[in-house]
């Protein structure tokens, strides 16, 4: 046992192997600012133009879901079915690994091949876009700095270009460009003349998608040469195209493009999205770096991209850096440093004052050791350092030691009863190691807890358990082998000054003999007191319990950033250039605002995700824009954003317009969501409205918003079957020939260098802006006759719902509540209950109500990690009673890890904090380290033969022995989450509380409770023995080779 202490080149080569080891895996880890996420979300979309919403459903929905069902790994399906869409949100169970998503997401992408043959013809085949829970590393901005209109099209080809080049980088994941101007050649027909000829837009589309030579034309083989043959008329500008000729007459004249259509290339008009810096037009440039990787190193070398383009830019033309990850990803890394370094300060002081220098420099080379074995761990196991592997170092800084305490000051024991160092050593490390090893055990089993929660929230919190997890397996190799052989090496450089203990408190700790005196007095009277004892120890445990119903639940707290985002929702049928608008206002109260430094906008679609978990589902929606605040601190954040919130929405009464803080954890559309499921669209909106009306009811909610009740405006023509077949039209037909009007007809590309425009045939503008031009719409009959649209049937308006939506295979309407910023869903949640039962709301047979948003992510991530935490309980008492050889005893050891968790509650609710997911695992994991205080006692007193025979006396001699490492391990154990409780924002002190909170109180359920049932219990014991005349304790329980177990 004393190899290490004998053999000191072992010892220093060791030493020096895992410092340089952990060096080494220091500079080679990973960075980033938070951990990654499994991909187990994706959306399928498929379209089907000039559908109904129900047809949609019917047709695609429905088929889908059924065909994706025979994928097991699918754990939830829902469905939104809009006119001419569909759109499909899948959720993989949490049991999918990272190693496990590409597959099944193959499958998947091979099962919506299957089933496409099966839909009806038109449809589009469905696309499945994986959305990964990965924040922008990188957003840049192109922008216009001459006078005049921007001209977005040279913006949006050297925003392209840009992104080629980011595209190419080393590590790079994704990349995309916001708010680029779509070009298109454009061939505008004017319906009246085209109509004269004969031709419909479909036909001038045809004529000049078959002019196109772009196809090959086969190869030239004998046997001197292999030539590529090639027809050379493909089309390369609108003037190519404009002479195609589109028929011919009898007299040789010859139809051209030119004579019934302009064409012309331009960008599209209204365009499909718009991005602004400010009030000022731009172009955005988005890349993503690869998980797991160096974020300085990635972006570093972007930034070098970026600086390198921005040089050969023409003049006029600017190019800023937006967004940058890696700011905040250093300045969080360099606020836990700072509280890593805080807390080893305070327990390195905690040690001296309690153990003396000399003492505490040999308990705490196991710091450093640890750190470094842990460090290797890591980068063997791929773990980033990020915020919660950092953070998992912070928690474990006070139990590092623990064990090194336990078996420096079982050596200076034995060392004091005569022994020489190595056998002293050899003492110590024999008679320690099983106790040890059993309280390592239980410490990691509590916290493999954290490291096994399933689905996203352990994807986010893992990591701490993995990190605690290491360091305590660490520290327990050391203490087994090098921390024993530093203290022989310390004494024998640096021995003891004869008659010295006690002399000096930095010698060997404080000690006061007035307050031992004091405290072994009050032992005495409490010992023999069990039921104070028990008052003692249950009082706080006690007022904890019944202080939780007092505190408010929360899922995870908001981010600690000086960044927001907003959202502006105008209804459905509102322009891209109405929510323009909409946003120039927002603009303009944001920017009155003393404490916001800049914003960014996207109209359209999401903005680029600058965090991991915000939700973007509104691209393609010209009625949407969303963007993200820069301000000048999360402070000023915190406070301006309730103000901004009431501003904007009674600036905007037509909108509804988010000012959302950004949050930790896995995302959800909105705080609060009722699911009304049922099979009837009208039965679901009345239903929907109720609710709907309840929540607007209710304080701090600002929107709400039903899937079912809101309707769209749509146009409807009636043709008369008759007339139209008088012409020679087909009914059928009159979707396609109004859409190719309309939208434009696809007729090929128009390649410009690496950029291939598309090709689009359609009415003029001023030909599809009003309802009695389409009233008067001429159309090509089956003789070649003009035949206006109002001649075959009659237009009206009707209202049309927005979409129905689908959850699990069943129809649903889903209502929706926004509530005020850093306001919690939990109590509005509350009210919203109760109101529900007073309103006395009956839903008929069939009909249900499930409960969404962050309710039902709280408790689905609740269930899951409390599954977890039952296996590894039963592993944590096996432990126990195994290494006590008592049920009896593991029973008051699991009394002691219930009463612990009482005093975590206790803890979070005195400083103030709701009961997050934060305190919970912390509270979960803090169980594995309050019993170790116990079970130190409990095996001291089995080991003492006064003591296990309920004398009194023994009883207070082996609880003196123990405390002072009990209160030494707790303080430093304590010391380390101080950093986190001052400086740890509003994210990590929930978590510190709660276990600084249980490992505090457990100190004197172990020095007070613990004994005095022991004391009670070996009583009871010694009489029934004495009266059935068997024999004392010690012939029936022999003592137990156990002596010290770390806390």
């Amino acid at each position: 046992m004393s190899l290490f202490y004998r053999n000191p080149r072992v010892s220093g080569l060791l030493v020096l192997f895992v410092l340089l080891f952990g060096l080494v895996a220091l500079g080679g880890l990973a960075r980033q600012e938070d951990p990654t996420m499994t991909e187990r979300y994706a959306s399928v979309s498929t379209f089907l133009p000039g559908a109904t919403a129900n047809r949609v459903e019917s047709l695609i929905s429905e088929p889908l879901e059924t065909g994706l069902r025979e994928i097991p790994e699918i754990r939830v399906m829902g469905s939104k079915s809009r006119a001419g869409y569909s759109l499909l949100d899948i959720e993989l169970y949490d049991h999918v690994g990272p190693g496990e998503t590409d597959t099944v997401w193959s499958e998947i992408r091979d099962k919506l091949g299957e089933i496409h043959p099966n839909l009806p013809p038109g449809t589009s085949v469905p696309l499945l876009e994986k959305r990964a829970p990965i924040a922008a590393t990188l957003v840049v901005g192109l922008s216009w700095e001459q006078p005049g209109e921007p001209e977005l099209t040279i913006l949006t080809r050297l925003a392209k270009s840009l992104e080629i080049r980011l595209a190419n980088l080393p590590n790079t994941r994704e990349t995309d460009v916001f708010g680029e101007a779509q070009e298109a050649v454009l061939v505008t027909v004017d319906p009246y003349r085209l109509s004269n000829t004969g031709l419909s837009a479909a036909d001038v589309a045809a004529r000049i998608a078959a002019a196109d030579t772009k196809r090959a034309a086969g190869r030239l083989r004998h046997p001197g040469a292999d030539v590529l043959v090639e027809v050379d008329a493909e089309l390369d500008s609108p003037e190519r195209i404009a002479r195609i000729p589109l028929k011919s007459g009898r007299d040789g004249a010859v139809l051209r493009v030119s004579d019934v259509a302009e064409v012309e290339k331009r960008p599209q008009d209204p365009p499909a999205t718009l991005a602004f810096h400010g009030a000022r037009r731009t172009v955005m440039v988005m890349a993503k770096m690869e998980p797991d990787q160096q974020i300085g190193a990635w972006v570093d070398g972007a930034l070098a991209t970026v600086d390198a383009f921005r040089d050969r830019l023409p003049a006029g033309v600017g190019l800023d850096v937006y967004y940058n990850q890696n700011d905040y990803t250093g300045e969080r890394m360099q606020t836990l440093v700072i509280n890593l370094v805080s807390a080893l300060v305070i327990v390195m002081a905690t040690l001296v004052w309690f153990m003396g220098v000399r003492s505490a420099l040999t308990v705490g080379i196991a710091l450093p050791l640890s750190g470094a074995m842990v460090l290797a761990a890591m980068y063997v196991m791929d773990i980033p350092l990020h915020q919660m592997s950092v953070t998992g170092l912070i928690i474990s800084l006070g139990l590092l030691i623990d064990n090194a305490i336990v078996v420096v000051e079982d050596y200076k024991l034995s060392r004091r009863r005569g022994y020489d160092i190595a056998p002293a050593i050899d003492r110590s490390v024999r008679h320690l190691a099983v106790p040890l090893g059993a309280s390592t055990a239980t410490t990691v089993f509590a916290f493999m807890t954290i490291a096994m929660a399933p689905g996203g929230v352990g994807d986010f919190t893992g990591t701490i358990g993995i990190s605690v997890v290491l360091a305590v397996i660490s520290s327990y190799l050391l203490a087994m082998s090098v921390v024993p052989a530093v203290a022989g090496f310390a004494e024998r450089l640096w021995p003891s000054a004869a008659g010295a203990d006690g002399a000096r408190w930095w010698r060997h700790g404080y000690s006061s003999p007035t307050l031992a005196g004091a405290y072994r007095r009050g032992l005495a009277r409490v010992l023999v007191r069990p039921w104070a004892a028990l008052a003692i120890g249950c009082a706080l445990p006690l007022a904890g319990f019944l202080l939780a119903p007092t505190l408010t639940q929360q899922f995870f707290p908001p981010v600690d950033r000086n960044q927001f985002q907003v959202q502006i929702s105008l209804p459905a049928q509102a322009s891209i250039w109405e929510t323009r608008d909409a946003v120039a206002t927002a603009e303009r109260i944001l920017r009155a605002h003393p404490d916001v430094r800049d914003t960014y906008w996207s109209v359209g679609e999401g903005a680029p995700r600058t965090y991991y978990n915000v939700m973007t589902l509104n691209d393609g929606v010209a009625s949407f824009a969303g963007g993200w605040v820069d301000t000048t601190s999360p402070e000023a954040t915190r406070a301006m954003l309730p103000a901004l919130q009431r501003d904007l929405s009674e600036a905007l009464p037509q909108a509804q317009v988010l000012t959302l803080p950004f949050e930790q954890g896995p995302p959800f559309e909105a705080p609060i969501e009722i699911r009304v499921v049922g099979p009837e669209l009208d039965t679901l909106r009345r239903i929907s409205d109720e609710l709907r009306l309840l929540l607007s009811e209710l304080d701090h909610v600002t929107y709400t918003r039903a899937s079912l009740s809101a309707a769209e405006p749509k146009l409807v023509f009636t043709p008369d079957e008759n007339p139209a077949a008088a012409a020679g039209l087909a009914t059928g037909d009159l979707t396609g020939r109004l859409n190719d009007a309309l939208s434009g007809a696809r007729a090929g590309t128009v390649q410009e260098g690496n950029t291939e425009l598309p090709v689009r045939v359609r009415l003029a503008d001023a030909r599809r802006d009003e309802v009695h031009e389409l009233t008067a719409l001429p159309l090509v009959g089956g003789s070649g006759g003009m035949v206006p649209m109002e001649a075959i049937g009659t237009w009206q308006v009707a209202p049309a719902a927005s979409g129905i939506e689908r959850y699990q295979g069943s129809r649903i309407s889903s209502v929706q509540a926004y509530l005020e910023p850093f306001v919690l869903p939990a109590g509005v949640m509350a009210e919203f209950r109760q109101r529900l039962e007073a309103a006395g709301l009956s839903l008929p047979a069939g009909y249900r109500l499930d409960i969404g948003g962050e309710e039902e992510e709280r408790s689905e991530s609740l269930g899951g990690l409390m599954r977890v935490f039952v296996m590894f309980a039963a592993a944590m008492a096996a432990v126990v009673i195994l290494s006590l050889n008592s049920f009896r005893h593991g029973a008051l050891i699991g009394l002691v890890g219930f009463l612990s968790f009482g005093l975590a509650l206790f803890g979070v609710r005195l400083f103030g904090y709701p009961l997050g997911f934060q305190a919970i695992i912390g509270g979960l994991g803090m169980v594995g380290l309050a019993i170790n205080g116990a079970i130190i006692v409990l095996s001291a007193l089995k080991a003492d033969p006064g003591a296990r025979a309920g004398d009194p006396g023994a009883t207070v001699d082996v609880v003196m022995d123990a405390t002072r490492h009990i209160v030494s391990t707790t303080v430093t154990t304590m010391g380390g989450f101080v950093p986190l409780i001052v400086f740890g924002g509003t994210f990590w002190p929930p978590l510190a509380t709660a276990i600084a909170g249980g490992v505090g109180g457990s100190a004197i359920i172990a020095l007070v409770t613990v004994p005095a049932v022991h004391l009670a219990l070996a009583g009871r014991r010694q009489h029934r023995l004495a009266a059935a005349g068997s024999g004392s304790v010690e012939a029936l329980e022999p003592p137990e080779p156990v002596r010290r177990v770390a806390h």
